[in-house]
C-alpha cells in the first residue's frame, strides 16, 4: 500500500491549502483484497469497474477506497441474489 499526497496550491501565492492523503493499491494488492485474480482485476478496469490511479513511474495503482466500495457492492448484490 502506498499514500499519495495531493496539495492544492493557492494559484496566485503558490502556498499549500490542504493535503489529501489517498491510499493505494497494487493490482496484486486488490486483488487480494477481493479474492480475485490478477487478471479479473484488469477486466474490471477495462469495463470500467475499478479505476486507476495515474502516478509516477509505470506501475498501475488503485484507491484503497475504491476497491473496499466496489468490494461491500458486490457482496450486497451477491446477498440480494441468495
Amino acid at each position: 500500500m502506498d499514500v499519495v499526497m495531493i496539495g492544492f496550491l493557492a494559484p496566485i501565492v503558490g502556498v499549500v491549502l490542504h493535503t489529501l492523503k489517498i491510499e493505494t493499491l497494487t493490482i496484486s494488492q486488490a486483488a487480494d483484497l477481493l479474492g480475485v485474480s490478477r487478471q479479473t482485476i484488469y477486466a474490471y478496469i477495462d469495463r470500467g469497474d475499478l479505476e486507476i490511479v495515474v502516478l509516477d513511474g509505470p506501475k498501475r495503482k488503485i484507491r484503497r477506497i475504491t476497491v473496499e466500495s466496489f468490494k461491500k457492492l458486490r457482496e450486497r448484490i451477491l446477498r440480494s441474489k441468495s
